[in-house]
């Protein structure tokens, strides 16, 4: 029998090139895929929040509490027992992409409502913001309702669960209704008149109020669509769409 150098057989020889080309080809792709950013991300459940919360609102019935925050998490809380009962994760990406600036659970407790950083994080056009909705008994998000094209700032169901409206830096208020079948309808965007909002508040089942950025707060008749000033007038911003939406652009940065 032939031998190689260091006293290896011919016979070995070739019972490990085989060898030697399977490992090859399983580490290939892992090659191939060094500059690619994984697929999946791991984290340690402390079992609350590892970063700043943001937003929180209790169920009509008292039982439960849901919590927004930069950890890019929701949680569902059995407050009374002080543990998660659901961790709730919609989208995630490096840097700001997934935080979550509002939430809103529905008067039935079966729904959880949720806005934020919800797009890429490089400022290069966006979208930046949408809402997602998730079940509360399984944590999967069961909807998302597009059209915004900037960060969701808060979020909040009608008292009888059949609105949803979300304002954030688009500086409107953004109404659907829920159907028969249980899904949501875009019906109504109402201008705050402001750069953004930074809440929103259903006033019973026929008004809405939003906080802006100027200190103001506006109200909006559901079913008109009319607005008005509550404690100020404010100017109008007028024909001036270019300013506000650098202002909001440099909000993103700010943010950053």
């Amino acid at each position: 029998m032939t031998a190689f150098a260091g006293g290896l057989s011919a016979g070995r020889a070739l019972a490990i090139l085989p060898l030697a080309a399977l490992v090859a080809g399983l580490a290939a792709p892992f090659a191939a895929a060094a500059d690619k950013p994984p697929s999946f991300f791991l984290e340690v459940d402390t079992g609350g929040h590892r970063a700043f919360v943001k937003d929180m609102e209790f169920s009509a019935d008292g039982r439960f509490l849901v919590s927004a925050s930069d950890d890019k998490t929701i949680r569902l809380w059995d407050w009374q027992a002080g543990l998660t009962v659901k961790t709730l994760r919609g989208f995630r990406e490096d840097g700001q992409a997934g935080k979550v600036f509002g939430v809103a659970i529905s008067p039935d407790a079966t729904t959880v409502a949720a806005g934020g950083w919800f797009g890429p994080d490089d400022l290069k056009g966006g979208p930046y913001g949408d809402v997602r909705l998730f079940d509360t008994r399984s944590g999967k998000v069961v909807s998302v309702l597009k059209g915004l094209q900037f960060p969701v700032y808060d979020v909040d169901f009608s008292p009888d669960g059949k609105w949803l409206a979300a304002g954030g830096q688009d500086g409107f208020v953004w109404m659907w209704e829920k159907g028969a079948d249980g899904g949501w309808t875009k019906k109504a965007e109402f201008d705050a008149n402001s750069v953004h909002i930074s809440r929103v508040d259903f006033v019973g089942l026929d008004r809405i109020a939003a906080t802006t950025a100027d200190n103001g707060i506006r109200l909006f008749d559901i079913a008109s669509g009319d607005g008005r000033d509550a404690g100020r007038r404010r100017p109008d911003r007028g024909g001036a769409p270019r300013a506000c939406r650098r202002a909001r652009r440099q909000e993103l940065r700010h943010r950053r």
